[in-house]
């Protein structure tokens, strides 16, 4: 069963849940932080560092989760091909 990848199916699909836990909470700071103004190359606006941070985190977790199920859906569909 190992050579199927059944560790890695459980450690992709904790990456898509901490992934919607971390969508929870930075909905919470979207609602309660301040946005604060900041100029980069010339350019200014105003936006909720904290939550900017939480949502680039919570993308890099989703596409960590979804690398992991395709390389291992597909490792076990050569093990269930190598069984036939």
């Amino acid at each position: 069963m190992l050579e199927a990848g059944w560790i890695q199916i459980i450690i992709g699909l904790m990456f898509l849940g901490t992934h919607l836990f971390v969508d929870m909470l930075d909905t919470y700071v979207y609602v309660c932080e301040e946005k604060v103004s900041v100029t980069f190359f010339g350019y200014t606006d105003e936006i909720r560092p904290i939550y900017t941070v939480l949502d680039i985190g919570e993308n890099i977790l989703a596409i960590i989760g979804l690398i992991f199920l395709i390389i291992v859906f597909y490792r076990l569909y050569r093990y269930g091909q190598k069984l036939e």
